[in-house]
């Protein structure tokens, strides 16, 4: 059994948010949450991008037969306040690696990443029928943690000190959901 690998997909609907493919056009705002400290901090970005690199990148992302990128955006109003991606789908094997960043800290402790999480769970588990979604993350990012503790995501290993950043270390965490339907 091989994952419905098809784009593009359509709008997927929460109660506050809504996940819609991303666009070249969200570039910018893309940009802006990799110049926020925090934010690169939690994600662990050290470079520096420009506006057309962001574009590019997307326009790969795009193209990219075996991965899905999507913008977050607000219900109320149709703002994007972050993106996430589910990307290295393996057919054969039933996984995928899965990734999301806010883009500005106030859209954080709101209950928004942890929708949109539940949002790409489900879509994964049932659409692409994966039977594993994988993801890393900081032990310096307690949030982080807990949204994806909160959305059945479990410890699977910690790398101790593995990241470094501003020359302090921290783990890095990876943590899977399991499809229950292959339990």
């Amino acid at each position: 059994m091989s994952p419905n690998i098809i784009k593009p997909i359509l709008q997927l609907n929460g109660a506050r948010i809504y996940l819609r493919p991303l666009k070249v056009e969200d570039a910018p705002i893309f940009l802006e949450a990799t110049q926020v400290d925090e934010i690169r901090h939690m994600t662990g970005l050290k470079r520096n991008f420009n506006l057309a690199e962001i574009e590019a990148h997307i326009r790969r992302c795009l193209d990219h037969p075996l991965r899905y990128d999507f913008a977050i955006c607000l219900q109320a109003d149709h703002r994007m306040i972050g993106e996430l991606s589910v990307l290295e789908i393996d057919p054969e094997n039933l996984t995928a690696e899965f990734r999301i960043a806010l883009s500005q800290i106030r859209f954080t402790s709101q209950g928004y990443g942890s929708e949109a999480i539940e949002l790409i769970k489900t879509w994964a588990f049932k659409q692409l029928r994966l039977k594993t979604l994988s993801l890393q993350v900081f032990g310096h990012n307690p949030r982080g943690i807990r949204a994806y503790e909160k959305c059945g995501f479990q410890v699977m290993e910690v790398k101790k000190e593995a990241f470094e950043y501003q020359d302090k270390y921290s783990d890095e965490i990876m943590m899977q959901a399991r499809n229950p339907l292959y339990e």
